[in-house]
């Protein structure tokens, strides 16, 4: 009760100032975990919950960035085509393919050891696989 009593004292006190509640209400969202930095906004993030891992897709730079979520540290970055887009896991988690857009390539990534390691690019003809 005292903090719906407190929010309205606060909207009229603003409404009074000529502020609209609304306006102070969208400055602030919630947030939960914690907030690292990434250089840019990932087109894609893949969770590998058996190794604790997260895949960032960053296409500005062409690689995938290796975030561990256990150690709420950044591992590194494996180089893929040009322009990453998106990326999956195989179902037994021991590859990531990344798809590159401007290169028109699908790139391998074997998770088997350390970060991972490009295996293989395949490129597509005619913007087909």
């Amino acid at each position: 009760m005292s903090v719906v009593r407190v929010q309205i004292v606060a909207a009229l006190t603003l409404a009074a100032t000529g502020v609209s509640p609304l306006l102070v209400a969208q400055t602030t969202g919630a947030t939960f975990g914690d907030v690292i930095k990434l250089g840019g906004t990932p087109s894609d993030v893949v969770l590998d919950e058996s190794r604790g891992r997260l895949y960032l897709v960053n296409s500005a730079a062409n690689r995938v960035d290796v975030y561990s979520y256990t150690q709420n540290v950044m591992l590194g970055s494996i180089k893929v085509g040009v322009l990453p887009f998106a990326a999956a896991m195989s179902m037994d988690s021991s590859h990531l393919y990344v798809t590159n857009n401007s290169s028109s390539t699908l790139t391998a990534i074997d998770l088997g050891s350390g970060i991972g390691s490009v295996t293989a690019s395949v490129t597509c003809s005619e913007g087909r696989m």
